[in-house]
């Protein structure tokens, strides 16, 4: 499995062409567990319902592209509307994972 986690808008950068990038070919078999069972709340979990508290020009929005068992999915959240799992998943790719 791999994952593919890019970041768009806000000061960072805003074309997105910055990646962090996880697969579980380079890790060990306990982070490769730990990886796929974030994967899985992170799919799972809904999204949290934007208040409209937005942050205006500031906020980012954030893609997590997850390619498995020849299957890509992609989970697409912001900064209003990220759940707790995103939020565990993304932390984990940037700790784990590396860049593109």
């Amino acid at each position: 499995m791999r994952a593919i986690l890019r970041e768009f808008g806000g000061p960072i950068d805003p074309t997105g062409r910055r990646a962090q990038v996880a697969d579980t070919n380079e890790i060990s078999k306990e982070k490769a567990e730990e990886f796929a069972r974030l994967v899985a709340a992170a799919k799972t979990q809904p999204i949290v319902t934007e208040t409209g508290t937005g942050q205006g020009r500031d906020m980012m929005t954030y893609s997590i592209t997850i390619e498995e068992d020849d299957q890509t999915s992609v989970l697409k959240q912001s900064d209003a509307t990220r759940s707790q799992a995103f939020i565990d998943l993304q932390a984990w790719i940037k700790q784990n994972g590396h860049r593109q």
